[in-house]
């Protein structure tokens, strides 16, 4: 049984196409969703990428709640939390915490597109994927939902 999920959520297209797939595994099993976001050096702080905007608190807060409404909008029981500094270390010590059945992320490679056309995954889902204490999902950002059952 899926009871707890852990939602990384950055607000970006592939997070927010995470949390519908979240949300329909969670309808499926009455589950209760954890969106966390995380922000420190690799997202909004010091940063060589210039495509990833600087943030605050506040900003985070704005892009939680946005993961949240994805949530309701399917009727499913949710909640945020926020962790800062390291995105793959937050989501496992949140995973660890809380006691979660099942992490679901997105795909997402900051570095090169060469990494992305290849289809390579990004170091954050590689060290999530070794180190969770439960299942992960990894969410493909061409993923979509036009047939849900064969997610759950």
């Amino acid at each position: 049984m899926i009871k707890r999920i852990l939602l990384a959520y950055d607000g970006s297209l592939v997070s927010q196409v995470a949390a519908q797939h979240a949300a329909e595994i969670a309808t499926h099993f009455n589950s209760e969703v954890t969106v966390l976001t995380v922000g420190g050096p690799l997202f909004g702080g010091v940063s060589k990428d210039a495509t990833i905007q600087h943030m605050n608190e506040a900003d985070y807060e704005k892009v939680a709640d946005e993961g949240l409404s994805i949530l309701a909008d399917k009727k499913v029981r949710a909640h945020k939390r926020f962790r800062w500094v390291d995105p793959a270390d937050e989501i496992l010590h949140e995973a660890l915490e809380g006691g979660y059945d099942l992490i679901v992320m997105g795909h997402r490679s900051a570095h090169s597109s060469i990494r992305r056309d290849e289809g390579m995954l990004g170091s954050v889902a590689i060290k999530v994927i070794n180190h969770a204490p439960c299942s992960v999902m990894i969410v493909r950002p061409d993923s979509n939902l036009q047939n849900p059952s064969k997610i759950v």
